[in-house]
């Protein structure tokens, strides 16, 4: 008589071409995912920093006329940049669970893919620096 467990480590020994496939069509997947999340951050952290420096002059003309409602206005670049810079720390954490989740099943030929967390990472300061840079202001 066959176990359970006799039955699942036969079915791990088996080395079926279609579960390999689809955890690669998995991770390629993923990574198709992550750079599509990378190309977003970086437009809005984009946007909020030309959204920052062309209200600036608006901003100015105003206090010039005493109808500034605020004494700065850096809030809606600001308000972008953060938002982009978190989403991109967020979205890297997920990438990073789910690509490990693809490891511990251990038949993945490649490694990580350093090249998209690196450009995370990169986004990521990037963004960091754009709101060091804006809060100076």
């Amino acid at each position: 008589m066959v176990t359970e467990q006799e039955i699942k480590v036969n079915a791990e020994k088996a080395d079926d071409p279609r579960i390999e496939i689809a955890i690669e069509r998995t991770q390629l997947a993923y990574e198709r995912t992550q750079l599509a999340w990378i190309r977003t951050v970086l437009t809005l952290i984009t946007a909020g920093f030309a959204l920052d420096k062309g209200s600036e002059a608006l901003h100015q003309a105003r206090i010039a006329m005493g109808m500034a409602l605020v004494k700065s206005g850096h809030v809606s670049g600001m308000l972008l940049t953060i938002s982009g810079t978190f989403t991109m720390v967020l979205v890297s954490i997920i990438y990073l669970r789910r690509m490990k989740e693809l490891y511990k099943l251990g038949r993945l030929r490649r490694k990580l893919s350093y090249p998209v967390l690196l450009l995370s990472f990169v986004i990521t300061f990037f963004g960091v620096i754009v709101i060091y840079f804006l809060s100076k202001v």
